[in-house]
């Protein structure tokens, strides 16, 4: 890299944001960076700054682990270093923006290096850079910011591969350089960004196989070099991949194998699906909603670079370079399956390939090839390998193309398409005379280029960046804020150490939605019962609700508020089985469009009378061994459920378990009176629930919380088994007296996956340190003189 070339691309950048730099308390991001990943990230942040690992989340979906959550990459270093980030009041929206600015300009740098790597000319890597320094921020406007940290390290793990065959594959520093490049995108999450990647490394390995020969020779060490890319990347990657798969088999176990895909789909491991990824979508770069204004920003750099990426395209097909016709083939594909030409549809029954199989997806593709094509076609043309009249003719090909698509956009949206400043219209001016400019044209071309670059800059500097928009509003933090800062939703924040919960109802939809999110829940302090599509409620909540007997779960969960819109409690009853009684208003929370865009409505609160607390004892149980795994979504009654629906069934009184009491812990009487005794709440922390139980006999004791695998227990410092109570909630054995009882999350799942990515980085960095010293040897050996 030369310094010039590294200063011109910090400075674009910067340009790029300049919205940030110039509102210290902006946030760089869009709706769901607001709703979602800040508030996420915001409270992950606190965990951290308190002292405590960031394994478990009470504030939603009943309790879920934190990191079994695919979407914001807890183990991510450089996550961490903007989390804890010594900085007054936490982790605020400046330092959010700040690594989404951080992973733009290393998206920027890492594919300079990789085009300089390639051996094109600098003016092609640049250009390169900028692009995909561009490229993610597109799919970040359109849904998830925290999606581009793992795109910034797809450059960087196709340089080592590159760098590796062009070394002969002999080089294992290089190969365990790009297994740890893999692992930081897996680690980055979400998903989608890995398993592009990883798909993309199995093309290079098929791609460069075709051209060696498919041969053992050829094939075997090949295939040892990727599969070790592999096996280093999933490897470091294990803290993070083995909580995510658990909380994935506990999907199961409710959903069965397609239902839980589907559910982890909408939970964090589905591509952004928006209507507005259409046809019109220019092949290269998004160009999103061109209604709006700050789409002119995608169409000047877009028109560009689909002219360019023209160009190398027609520069691979002359020079038969082999990476670029690798670069041309994904280009292809992408673009069929962006436009959904029924090839997402051959894999449609694939859980892996079905989380990605979504057309917008695919854009990330797109831009990644188009960058590169971009780079191979600026450098034939400055190297004067493309003829001056083969280059006009391409390009004016490609501006046809964009005309043609734009021209089509315009006749199914209509004239509000085109009302960005002409942004489609002067964005391909200027990418045609840029080419004149490129191919080193007239006096007259070039200036014509100056005139419209000059339009094309007074309108950058005139719009608003699409990454960085409404900054003003984001100083608000949105809804998240007006819930922290709301005098009537203090009521809900637990008292001390005794959790409330609050549950949302739409009236005619099911009680899940955007307003009570994974992370607004949690930066306002509350605690929400069902969040997004928390998997492991998902089956219990459709058979509650099928028998009619919804109340039975709001007692179970210790529901002691409802959130519902304006058509009031009278229409939850009606689409829910609640008894209106049970339900007093409480509060009206109105939300003024500034800050709540999205719902423009107001939000009712009503305090639900009926419930047993958050823990309670009980001497009678029953036994009801768990159904296995269901082979679909399970619409009907497990048994544990079925069996609390029976009519005459008294959760106050009996407990259902999934095993008998053994040991120590069978001294529980079922045909005994019940028990008389006290619960207190002593501690109540995510990963840590302290309780002093005083009960007159051995008694169970119920905790309204979530069972999941990893929470252990301890009466009076002995370990003792953990018991899923009533199919959901967590239960254990007291005996009688005072007794203190400690409830802590330390899943095994995270342990070995911690031992696994020890191993894995230990591994790769030998493998590094090898390389080096066998290269240091080798020109050692080489600097001797011959021997006589």
């Amino acid at each position: 890299m030369t310094t010039l070339d590294v200063v011109f691309l910090t400075a674009v950048v910067a340009l790029l944001y300049r919205d940030f730099f110039l509102h210290a308390d902006g946030l760089v991001s869009a709706v769901d960076g607001k709703y979602m990943s800040y508030p996420f990230e915001h409270y992950v942040a606190s965990q951290l700054r308190a002292g405590e690992l960031p394994l478990w989340l009470p504030h939603t979906n009943s309790g879920f682990p934190t990191i079994g959550y695919p979407q914001y990459g807890v183990f991510y270093p450089f996550h961490w270093l903007f989390w804890l980030w010594p900085q007054d009041g936490g982790f605020s929206p400046t330092l959010y923006g700040a690594q989404i600015v951080f992973h733009s300009w290393l998206s920027a740098m890492t594919m300079y290096a990789l085009v300089v790597q390639l051996g094109w000319h600098r003016a092609g890597a640049v250009a390169a850079g900028l692009a995909w320094a561009i490229a993610p921020n597109a799919l970040a406007y359109a849904g998830w910011a925290n999606a581009m940290p793992g795109f910034a390290w797809w450059p960087l793990t196709v340089l080592f591969l590159v760098r590796a065959e062009q070394r002969g594959l002999r080089n294992w520093g290089d190969i365990s350089l790009a297994g740890l490049c893999l692992g930081m995108t897996i680690l980055a999450q979400p998903a989608q960004p890995a398993i592009q990647l990883i798909v993309l490394i199995c093309l290079l390995f098929v791609f460069h196989t075709q051209w060696a020969g498919w041969t053992w020779r050829s094939l075997a060490p090949r295939g040892l070099r990727y599969g070790s890319v592999g096996l280093i990347g999933i490897g470091l990657a294990a803290v993070s991949l083995l909580p995510v798969v658990e909380y994935a088999s506990a999907s199961v176990r409710f959903l069965g194998l397609f239902g839980a895909a589907g559910t982890l789909q909408r939970m964090g491991l589905r591509p952004f699906t928006y209507y507005h990824f259409g046809i019109w979508q220019l092949p290269g770069f998004v160009i999103y909603n061109l209604s709006r204004e700050e789409s002119a920003f995608f169409a000047y750099i877009g028109a560009f670079m689909f002219c360019a990426a023209a160009l190398g395209c027609a520069a691979a097909y002359r020079s038969r370079n082999r990476f670029a016709l690798c670069l041309i083939f994904l280009l292809v594909v992408s673009i069929l399956y962006m436009f959904d030409v029924g090839l997402p549809y051959l894999f449609y029954w694939l859980p892996l390939l079905n989380m990605i199989r979504e057309p917008a997806y695919y854009a990330s593709y797109v831009l990644f090839a188009a960058s590169l094509l971009a780079a191979y076609g600026i450098d034939q043309v400055v190297r004067r390998q493309i003829s001056r009249a083969d280059a006009l003719r391409t390009a004016g090909a490609a501006i046809a193309c964009l005309a043609a698509l734009s021209g089509l956009a315009w006749a199914i949206e209509g004239s509000s398409m085109l009302d960005s400043n002409g942004a489609v219209f002067l964005g391909v001016a200027a990418a045609w005379m840029l080419c004149f400019s490129l191919i080193r044209g007239t006096f007259a071309a070039n200036a014509l280029a100056t005139i419209f670059c000059g339009l094309v800059a007074w309108n950058f500097l005139s719009i608003s960046n699409p990454v960085a928009l409404n900054v003003a509003s984001m100083a608000k933090l949105g809804f998240a804020e007006s819930l922290a800062g709301s005098r009537p939703l203090e009521r809900l924040a637990p008292p001390g150490d005794d959790p409330q919960r609050v549950m949302y109802f739409r009236s005619g939809e099911p009680p899940t939605g955007p307003v009570w999110n994974p992370s607004i829940a949690a930066l306002a302090g509350f605690y929400d019962v069902f969040g997004y599509n928390n998997p492991v409620l998902k089956a219990p909540f459709q058979a509650f609700l099928k028998a009619r007997e919804f109340e039975q779960m709001l007692v179970l969960l210790d529901v002691r508020t409802i959130a519902t819109d304006p058509s009031g409690v009278s229409a939850v009853a009606a689409n829910y089985g609640l008894d209106p009684a049970a339900a007093s208003v409480l509060e009206s929370i109105p939300m003024d469009d500034a800050t709540y865009t999205p719902f423009r409505s107001d939000v009712f609160l009503f305090r639900y009378g009926k419930g047993m607390g958050h823990a309670w004892l009980t001497t009678r149980y029953e036994v009801v061994k768990p159904a296995p795994a269901s082979r679909g979504v399970a619409l009907e009654l497990l048994p544990e459920f079925r069996r609390l629906l029976k009519p005459g069934f008294d959760l106050s009184s009996t407990v259902i378990l999934d095993r008998a009491p053994d040991g120590a812990t069978a001294a529980v009487d079922p045909a005994g009176p019940p028990a008389s005794g006290q619960v207190s709440w002593l501690r109540y922390r995510p990963n840590r629930m302290e309780l002093q139980v005083t009960s007159d006999r051995p008694a169970i004791l119920t905790v309204s919380e979530l069972s999941y695998p990893g929470w252990r227990a301890r009466v009076n410092g002995e370990d003792v088994p953990v018991y899923k109570a009533d199919g959901l909630l967590r239960a254990v054995v007291v005996p009688a007296g005072t007794s203190k009882v400690d409830f802590h999350y330390m899943p095994n799942s995270l342990l070995i996956g911690c031992l696994i990515s020890v191993v894995a980085a230990g591994g790769a960095v030998m493998l590094l340190v090898f390389s080096l010293m066998g290269r240091r040897s080798a020109r050692a050996r080489a600097s001797l003189p011959p021997t006589q």
